[in-house]
């Protein structure tokens, strides 16, 4: 087995036939720490499964993102990068000759501009939003950011300089929402804490704990060295032998270091070194420190599942639990969604090119409700989640 520097800490066993999931699956435990016992292994076991199927998932993914979805939003952006031309093109033409159909024209290009500046540099359109709005798109912005750190520091009386490096409305509405927070359950922090000493017992407690740690990672210990002792490579002569032996032993020093004591121990049942029944005869002590190592483990391993997980929790509507199998339909929809909204799109651009369909279409047009105080507050209160990193492109449609 090669040996990966950079592997996950709980990668699985390569020999999956050899395992104490499965041995101690089929005994009834005799008390709690041994019912504990085959619960914590067979958890780690399910968290070890979980994160090799993520990974195994993860090249499936980024092969459908780049070949299935992402051309399509590609597309997408240029069709409306299209209509953005073309709807300048129409002005200059002077195709609307009405005060309000052109200034609805004028209000619809911009919007358009905005955002597709707002998915990257582009200097054709920024030339075009600067023709019509007469100010660059990046002054725009950071005009909108000012104003929108004056309301809020004026409606919440909470100072946001900290936040003038904030280059997206987004990510000020929340930053500024969790500095809220922040100041309504911290009052008082920035006052000296005083250092309160500890009692007797407080003393013995930690003691004791320290005692307990050192015991279990002994025990750990003593598993590695049983280990070490009977596959070390360099006492065996025969050289099939002695490669067998390195390949275990460099997964037995990869185990001890990531403290993944199941790896341990299903290399010790690998090569014989203990059975079932030694599994079901633990004494009381060696399981309680067994069970705190497992546990620990478990922590990490889910730990590590959620932080595989989290960026696909926006993409599945935020689901308490999310598996590749998951992700997948919802990519799936997601391809099939951004197709739908391609072909409506080509369909808008080939409407636009006739005067006459865009006279109707700038009609239609709803006048978006004046910027004010009350709505940037309830845009505020609503924003409780950070922006996320762009998995793939944003989108909007023209229409």
């Amino acid at each position: 087995m090669t040996k990966h520097p950079q592997a996950s800490l709980f990668d699985a066993s390569p020999d999956t036939a050899v395992s104490v999931v499965n041995a101690l699956g089929r005994h009834k435990p005799a008390d709690k720490l041994q019912a504990a016992f085959q619960r914590l292994l067979r958890q780690v076991d399910e968290q070890r499964s979980l994160l090799a199927d993520w990974s195994a998932y993860d090249t499936r993914y980024h092969q459908r993102l780049g070949s299935e979805l992402l051309p399509v939003y590609d597309e997408f952006r240029q069709v409306r990068r299209s209509i953005a031309l073309l709807l300048d093109e129409h002005w200059d033409n002077g195709v609307l000759r009405g005060k309000a159909q052109r200034t609805k024209l004028k209000t619809f290009l911009l919007d358009l501009l905005d955002a597709l500046l707002d998915e990257g540099p582009d200097s054709e359109l920024e030339a075009l939003y600067i023709k019509h709005s007469n100010i660059s798109f990046a002054d725009e912005k950071e005009a909108e950011m000012t104003q929108t750190r004056d309301i809020l520091e004026s409606v919440l009386g909470i100072p946001l300089d900290d936040f003038n490096g904030s280059e997206r409305l987004e990510e000020l509405l929340f930053q500024a929402q969790k500095k809220m927070s922040g100041e309504m359950s911290d009052k008082g922090d920035d006052a000296p804490q005083q250092t309160k000493r500890k009692t007797a017992k407080q003393e013995a407690a930690d003691l004791k704990k320290e005692d307990a740690a050192k015991k279990i990672s002994q025990t750990v210990r003593e598993v590695y060295r049983k280990l070490a002792s009977a596959l070390h490579p360099d006492r065996e002569t025969d050289a099939a032998i002695r490669e067998k032996k390195t390949e275990q032993m460099q997964r037995v020093n990869q185990a001890y270091q990531n403290g993944d004591l199941l790896a341990l121990l299903n290399l010790q049942f690998e090569i014989e070194q203990i059975d079932t029944e030694h599994l079901t005869s633990l004494s009381g002590e060696r399981l309680t420190h067994y069970n705190q190592v497992l546990r620990e483990q478990l922590a990490e391993l889910k730990a590590e599942v959620e932080a595989v997980t989290a960026p696909f929790m926006d993409l599945c509507q935020w689901q308490r639990k999310v598996t590749p199998d998951d992700v997948d339909r919802k990519m799936s929809a997601e391809i099939i969604n951004a197709q739908s909204d391609l072909r409506q799109v080509k369909e808008d651009r080939e409407r636009l090119q006739n005067p006459a369909e865009l006279s109707r279409f700038i009609r239609e047009i709803q006048t978006a409700p004046e910027f004010d105080d009350d709505l940037m507050l309830d845009i505020f209160l609503n924003t409780i989640a950070p922006p996320q990193p762009p998995r793939k492109s944003g989108k909007k449609k023209t229409s």
